[in-house]
């Protein structure tokens, strides 16, 4: 698996995990590699501007699995997987934006 700015971008495009759930489609394997990828972001390859792009997109990650359970438990999603799911993105997400916003700061002038 790979990770990095442009890895993490792709779950937001036609086969990544947020694409998926907004088309009410949860797949289990693809929100663990959702959380691997939030998980193992490498914060220190960024620069200001990536750094704050991510942040934006990571802070929005927890809205949309939230956002779409109700409609993918409806489609046939297991409600336990998928609470389990959005429980850890949230609690990797907290994590990693810590390790962002201080990135950011440190890179501030």
């Amino acid at each position: 698996m790979t990770y990095g700015k442009d890895a993490f971008i792709e779950e937001f495009k036609e086969h990544g995990f947020i694409a998926h759930i907004r088309n009410m489609d949860f797949r289990v394997i693809e929100g663990v590699r959702m959380i691997e990828k939030v998980r193992h972001f490498p914060s220190e390859d960024l620069g200001t501007d990536d750094t704050a792009e991510i942040i934006e997109l990571l802070w929005s990650v927890p809205y949309y699995a939230l956002r779409y359970e109700k409609f993918c438990v409806e489609m046939g999603a297991d409600p336990d997987e998928y609470d389990q799911i959005v429980r850890e993105l949230q609690t990797v997400t907290r994590e990693t934006m810590k390790t962002l916003v201080a990135r950011l700061r440190s890179l501030a002038p």
